[in-house]
């Protein structure tokens, strides 16, 4: 203990001297931060208006404190629709028409460049709205019970995920996936959902309404075109 106690003093002393001989470290020559698992992610909550556009919900959630700044391209053509801007709350867009769309958000700590441009970290949504919805059957009594069927060909330029939909639902009520067979040639893509037509009954009650699915493909988020279906 003797010998342990008499090197204390002279190890702490000769710390303190090379701290302050030590240049001071730039911010340029600091190392990456490190983060474990994605900087940021996107939240998106899309539906069709009865004018055949889509409006879309963004949201987003940033896991590094030091990004500060952002820009989002909500259509993914390489083309930035919002400039840069401290606030990350929710965002509303209008899609004019249906497809497949890879909304990007870039986050940026207002430092980090390349080649001149601001080199912030970039995060992709993958949306699909549109796409053609029948009901089987589109009309049917209320007292009347079962099964629904429900089917849903994608828009164009659509590749469906290995996995099966999920989360699928119309306002709330759950729509199971059946079994998809895969298409041959030109045969369009159909996937089908199976609803329980009580419940769809007691949501909507007598008369007609326009009503549409969505939901989740691999990582897509989807929802379909408004389609009418009759309560009598």
């Amino acid at each position: 203990m003797t010998y342990h106690g008499k090197l204390v003093g002279p190890l702490v002393l000769l710390g303190l001297v090379s701290l302050l001989l030590l240049p001071p470290v730039s911010a340029s020559s600091q190392g990456p931060r490190i983060l474990l698992g994605e900087s940021a992610e996107i939240g998106a909550n899309c539906s069709p208006e009865d004018d055949g556009t889509w409006s879309c919900t963004f949201s987003a959630v940033v896991y590094d404190p030091y990004l500060v700044f952002f820009r989002w391209d909500f259509e993914g053509d390489g083309r930035w629709d919002t400039p840069w801007t401290g606030d990350i709350g929710l965002i509303f867009y209008r899609f004019p028409v249906g497809g497949v769309w890879h909304t990007t958000l870039e986050a940026w700590d207002g430092v980090a460049t390349k080649d001149g441009e601001p080199a912030g970290v970039r995060v992709r949504k993958d949306l699909v709205v549109g796409g053609d919805l029948f009901f089987s059957p589109f009309e049917w009594s209320r007292a009347s019970t079962g099964t629904l069927l429900t089917f849903w060909e994608p828009p164009p330029g659509f590749i469906p995920p290995a996995q099966r939909p999920r989360n699928v639902n119309l306002y709330g009520i759950p729509a199971a996936p059946l079994l998809r067979h895969r298409p041959i040639g030109s045969e369009p893509i159909i996937q089908g959902f199976r609803l329980d037509r009580a419940s769809v009954s007691d949501l909507v009650d007598v008369g007609t309404h326009l009503v549409y699915v969505r939901g989740q493909w691999g990582t897509y988020e989807f929802a379909t075109r408004l389609t009418r279906v009759t309560v009598t």
